[in-house]
């Protein structure tokens, strides 16, 4: 079995790395490289636990990737895995004597352990990115699990805690996806292609997209994973809700997608019939999303909240994008077609005119809140790690912030968290930097997806343009569901025979998966 376990060579230059709880694609020259740790989102990482001393589904795998650490280095990686535990043991009210988590309502329950023994994920990099294995059940039988990390994101010079759920359980979750993955592309006039994001200010001067493409149709790897991931997810929804779900406020970013396409347009970067083409392309997708999670609520009984702080500035109240509206809203008075028009002065122009009418006319609290960080925008948060507020790329990179400090100011403070994918992690920063001292701290929770990619420039599955077939093909045979089998097993510290049970059919699909190949 151990044998089985070596990296799997699978198609071209991509090797599938199975570990526990996951599977890495890589190229085969990064495969044979002696290094520490594996990549994702250009961050190394490796398993840990405190006392090297992994159980159950580790044993199971030959050379998992470890750290190693000097004394010191090995004395603050304990003291943030406590730390880390210190939280869930607020969350569920655990005493300080006890390291078994169980919480259980209805025919749901969540569980993993928190002593020195757990294996955890960290990166090497930042000691507090640390990924606990959680395990969801459903009638007592294991139905999933993740890898997350738990954190509050609290101002510097304010003492917050965390608050057991069993006091205050819950009530909004702030969560959201990213569309179309690497399936739309743009096209220059130099018939260079580009990713969908690519910005303004990466592009050359006499850059113009001229074209916007879309590949596939299909969902993403990256989409399908994020449907699967908040399936998996119903357990600890019904839990951290005390056996109410908690209101869903979901950020599906159709405005932020058109206004990142607007940029391109008033930056004299892209032709109108490009623009019009990239938005037909964002609203096709969008319908295919609302619907999944319109479907996905209604099955779960979770009540929903779709909305960005953008959408009252560019979309209709409809939910459709009409560009003359859009310009009248603002009131600007232009011809985006014509090319005898100053584009440097356009892009502050028409970014003014937005900022303007989110601090005047949006509604509120929306209005409120972009107000403050227009009146405080030389934050370190603004000023270091944002666009120019001078460029509409400013407002797409806001705004899922300013709905998670929308949510909280409108909402109970201790009854809100943050769940989210690791590689959004920057936007629970974010918030703490803006918002935290006026309107409190927030609870995190960043997942760790089951399936990472190092074949593509961006080290991210979203940015994956190769090797998509065959990994649809890995999708379609439940990998997704055999990695959190795997992750909730090891959550579960199981037997040696229930380990093995869980783990022994993602071996399988990866066996087959490689034979299918070579034929």
């Amino acid at each position: 079995m151990e044998s089985e376990r070596n990296p799997i060579s699978t198609h071209l230059d991509v090797v599938i790395k199975n570990l526990p709880g996951m599977i890495v694609l890589q190229n085969k020259q990064d495969d044979n490289q002696d290094r520490q740790g594996i990549i994702g989102w250009n961050r190394i990482l490796a398993y840990y636990s405190p006392y090297n001393a992994p159980t159950n589904v580790y044993k199971l795998y030959t050379d998992i990737p470890t750290f190693t650490f000097s004394t010191i280095d090995e004395k603050h990686r304990r003291k943030n895995y406590r730390g880390h535990n210190n939280v869930l043991r607020y969350l569920f009210a655990i005493k300080h004597d006890e390291y078994q988590i169980k919480s259980t309502v209805g025919q749901y329950s969540i569980q993993t352990c928190i002593d020195g023994q757990q294996c955890c994920l960290i990166t090497r990099a930042r000691r507090e990115d640390i990924f606990h294995p959680i395990a969801f059940l459903q009638d007592d039988k294991l139905i999933g699990g993740l890898l997350i990390n738990f954190k509050l994101y609290m101002a510097d010079n304010i003492k917050d805690k965390v608050i057991s759920i069993h006091k205050k359980p819950i009530r909004s979750i702030m969560t959201g996806m990213c569309m179309h993955g690497s399936n739309i592309k743009f096209i220059d006039n130099y018939e260079h292609e580009h990713h969908v994001h690519i910005t303004a200010n990466t592009l050359h001067k006499d850059q113009i997209i001229v074209k916007t493409i879309q590949k596939s149709q299909q969902l993403h790897p990256y989409e399908k994973l994020t449907y699967q991931t908040f399936v998996n997810m119903i357990p600890l929804f019904h839990i951290l809700g005390n056996g109410i779900m908690p209101t869903i406020h979901f950020h599906l970013p159709v405005a932020e997608y058109i206004i990142h396409g607007l940029d391109l347009l008033v930056t004299g970067h892209m032709t109108i019939n490009a623009f019009h083409q990239y938005v037909d392309y964002v609203m096709e997708r969008t319908v295919i999303h609302r619907k999944w999670l319109f479907d996905y609520c209604s099955q779960y009984n979770i009540p929903l909240i779709s909305d960005t702080p953008l959408a009252n500035l560019v979309l209709e109240d409809n939910g459709e994008f009409c560009l003359q509206s859009f310009l009248d809203r603002i009131e600007v008075s232009i011809d985006l077609s014509s090319n005898d028009i100053n584009q440097t002065n356009l892009s502050v122009y028409v970014t003014q005119r937005c900022w303007m009418w989110l601090c005047q006319l949006q509604s509120e609290p929306y209005r409120s809140i972009w107000k403050f960080v227009m009146d405080n925008k030389d934050i370190n948060c603004v000023k270091n790690k944002l666009p120019d507020i001078d460029s509409l790329q400013s407002l797409k990179y806001l705004s899922y912030v300013i709905q998670i400090a929308a949510t909280k100011h409108k909402y109970n403070s201790n009854r809100s968290l943050i769940i989210l994918p690791f590689r959004e992690k920057q936007i629970s920063i974010a918030y703490k930097k803006l918002f935290a001292e006026k309107y409190g701290a927030i609870l995190g929770f960043h997942w760790m997806m089951p399936i990472l990619s190092n074949i593509s420039d961006n080290n991210e599955l979203y940015y994956l343009e190769d090797y998509l077939a065959p990994l649809d093909n890995l999708i379609e045979n439940n990998i997704i569901s055999q990695c959190f089998l795997e992750i909730g097993a090891a959550a579960l510290k199981l037997d040696n025979e229930s380990v093995f049970l869980h783990s022994k059919d993602k071996e399988q699909t990866l066996h087959e998966h490689r034979k299918s190949l070579e034929q």
